[in-house]
């Protein structure tokens, strides 16, 4: 079963219920990471860069620093991975697979 028709089989079956749910379920879910991966970056950003102006140590700061690039990095991944294989979906499957999205 190639790709093409593993997405015209999800365009079929999405007007099934519990398709429907599911792929429903699978948007919700990417729609709080979208909003929960920024607001705990820079939650925990924060933190620890406060962390780092207390203990008044270059080498704390610094640190900070680097783990808030790696939190930035890491997020901007999360992101550009869901947008890529939502658009992905979209754009194989035509207007049957839109609807279910």
């Amino acid at each position: 079963m190639n790709l093409m028709n593993t997405v015209n089989f999800l365009a079929i079956s999405c007007t099934d219920p519990a398709i429907a749910q599911i792929i429903k379920i699978i948007k919700n879910v990417l729609t709080i990471i979208w909003i929960a991966v920024p607001v705990l970056i820079i939650l925990w950003g924060t933190i620890d860069l406060l962390k780092a102006v207390i203990a008044q140590k270059d080498d704390e700061f610094k640190k900070a620093w680097g783990i808030l690039l790696k939190r930035l990095i890491y997020g901007i991944f999360i992101f550009l991975l869901t947008a890529i294989v939502y658009w992905a979906f979209a754009s194989l499957g035509g207007q049957n697979i839109q609807q279910c999205l």
